[in-house]
């Protein structure tokens, strides 16, 4: 019984790590599937990050994907 769970909380980490682009990049998977994850917060733990901090984001481009804003 402890192996299925554990077989399950594995799978579910791995599907969280894919979609979240820490295998490949998210673009890979289309532009449907990318409005998709537009509205899931898993792009948002290794693919945003990493496109900041590599350069392919502005500061701008950044701040406005985060849905921070800078208008006061």
């Amino acid at each position: 019984m402890l192996s299925e769970i554990s077989i399950f909380f594995e799978m579910t980490g791995l599907f969280v790590i894919i979609l979240s682009g820490g295998v490949f990049s998210i673009e890979v998977f289309g532009k449907t599937i990318n409005k998709i994850l537009d509205y899931l917060p898993f792009k948002y733990t290794i693919h945003f990050p990493a496109n900041v901090i590599n350069g392919r984001l502005s500061m701008d481009e950044a701040v406005q994907e985060s849905g921070c804003s800078s208008s006061g």
